[in-house]
């Protein structure tokens, strides 16, 4: 399963919602079914991260590699735990009304069942996870950003 979704943010540089997609660890407080994000080891470019995701019962761990080239890209791969391949790609580009993000996302699971569940909840999640990041800059970056 794969997606990608595009949005402008008028006002924002590139450094503000990188800043803010980078601080993978403050995601449970925000992302959608993001229980747990700590960093396990490294700092800066790469860094090893520990995730739990889930809803209700359901809870799914697996640790990611997160690479970062900031202002510009910020990507996170895991193929651990229940992960056959996960990628999710932030692009942070320039743009004279703001910044634009993109992020690029695919995602399969071991289990048959789970990659059907995934492919059922996925045009929603994606919404979710933008307003969720869209909030977040309004909140956290608000009228300071640097743009």
């Amino acid at each position: 399963m794969r997606g990608e979704f595009t949005k402008t943010f008028p006002h924002y540089a590139p450094a503000d919602l990188f800043a803010l997609v980078d601080d993978i660890e403050s995601y449970p407080t925000f992302a959608p079914f993001c229980r747990r994000a700590r960093v396990l080891s490294g700092e800066g470019a790469l860094r090893r991260v520990e995730n739990v995701f889930g809803a209700g019962p359901w809870q799914v761990r697996f640790v990611s590699e997160a690479r970062a080239d900031p202002p510009r890209e910020l990507v996170i791969e895991s193929s651990d735990g229940p992960l056959r391949a996960f990628r999710l790609r932030w692009l942070f580009e320039s743009q004279r009304e703001g910044c634009r993000l993109t992020c690029q996302w695919m995602l399969e699971f071991a289990s048959p069942l789970l990659n059907a569940g995934a492919t059922l909840a996925g045009k929603d999640f994606e919404r979710r996870v933008l307003d969720a990041f869209e909030r977040r800059a309004a909140a956290t970056i608000g009228t300071r950003a640097s743009a």
